[in-house]
């Protein structure tokens, strides 16, 4: 730090180069910093409605925050949702000790009332993404709902031809006894075969001679 520096030590000096740019109802604003005054400083951008000497805080950057740096040094912000109409700009730096002077952006910038086409364009977008969204996530869980059914289905198929083959094989063990016979009681067999020893006696026929017609008149 230079000695003009070290006696200069206090409030901080005001930013320089100051630019900004309107796209799309987005105001973008850069600026280059000044001497801190020895202590970190903070950057608050501030708007006024045109013709009107009101101010509204609209952002607080920190010295620190690298993140809004852009590559040839300057701090670089983006401002939107702002009602339509045209606004000032300004800038103010400030540290523990004091503020610098305000300093106003040379360029107005304006936004513009979104027409109904446009709103409904907006609008419709994230409709339309949540509605394909929500669709194909329904199809995402019915498409699994399906596969764990078709895989649960399969399982008890297996399962009962399983249990069908085990059923068929201890049939298969088990002896036909449908064409066993029995063995005879030694009792009941005496009884049927005894009728095969009694002898038939032979029939007796009677030689009876019919006497003549005529000796039987006389």
């Amino acid at each position: 730090m230079s000695n003009h520096k070290r006696n200069l030590l206090g409030q901080p000096s005001p930013p320089t180069e100051l630019s900004l740019n309107t796209l799309d109802n987005k105001v973008t604003f850069e600026w280059k910093e000044g001497f801190n005054g020895g202590h970190a400083q903070t950057f608050v951008l501030e708007t006024s409605p045109y013709s009107d000497d009101s101010w509204t805080k609209r952002l607080t950057i920190k010295e620190s925050e690298s993140k809004h740096l852009n590559g040839n040094g300057k701090f670089k912000v983006n401002l939107s949702n702002l009602e339509p109409g045209v606004y000032n700009a300004r800038l103010v730096a400030f540290n523990i000790i004091g503020a610098a002077d305000p300093v106003e952006f040379k360029k107005r910038f304006e936004i513009m009332k979104l027409n109904q086409e446009t709103l409904s364009r907006d609008s419709v977008g994230p409709v339309i993404g949540g509605t394909v969204g929500g669709i194909i996530a329904a199809l995402v869980v019915l498409i699994v709902a399906v596969v764990i059914l078709r895989r649960k289905y399969t399982c008890s198929i297996r399962f009962a031809k399983r249990e069908d083959l085990s059923q068929s094989e201890v049939r298969a063990d088990i002896p036909d006894n449908t064409h066993l016979y029995m063995p005879l009681d030694e009792s009941s067999s005496k009884s049927d075969v005894h009728y095969q020893n009694v002898k038939k006696e032979d029939p007796v026929y009677n030689n009876t001679v019919l006497k003549n017609s005529a000796q039987t008149e006389l």
